[in-house]
């Protein structure tokens, strides 16, 4: 399984359809806030989606204007936390917000296939990096 798989994607997809049709007028339960909901659904949906690994734990925070990042030495998604407060997000930004949960949680998804690799013994750490390797071409001449 892999977030590259047509149904992984269809399904996140799916989801993020459903959880659209409900966004501006959420079924919360008593005491519970609209946002909260909203949030609740997403990271279902990010944990649905990369079922097959750790899940990246989601925080919701101010991301200086970004709809969201990944954080690999901390395994945390941080979602832009204003888009979830708002029910009249537009259907473009709301479009925009999945899309950029689902390509954080790629980054993820490529970590955890280095760190297979790694455990696996396929991949060689530390790898040589380039600066160390301009180092070496250049302390031959």
């Amino acid at each position: 399984m892999s977030l590259q798989d047509n149904l992984t994607m269809t399904n996140f997809a799916q989801a993020a359809a459903n959880l659209w049709g409900s966004w501006a007028n959420p079924p919360v339960a008593a005491g519970q806030h609209r946002r909260e909901w909203r949030r609740q659904r997403i990271i279902a949906m990010i944990n649905a989606a990369a079922a097959f690994m750790v899940a990246p734990t989601v925080s919701f925070e101010d991301t200086g204007g970004s709809n969201g990042s990944f954080g690999w030495s901390a395994w945390t998604l941080r979602l832009r936390k204003d888009r979830t407060i708002d029910g009249g997000l537009s259907y473009a930004d709301f479009v925009m917000y999945c899309r950029t949960m689902y390509h954080e949680t790629r980054h993820a998804e490529q970590f955890y296939r280095i760190a297979q690799g790694l455990g696996a013994g396929t991949l060689k750490y530390p790898d040589t990096s380039s600066q160390g390797t301009v180092q070496a071409i250049t302390s031959t001449g």
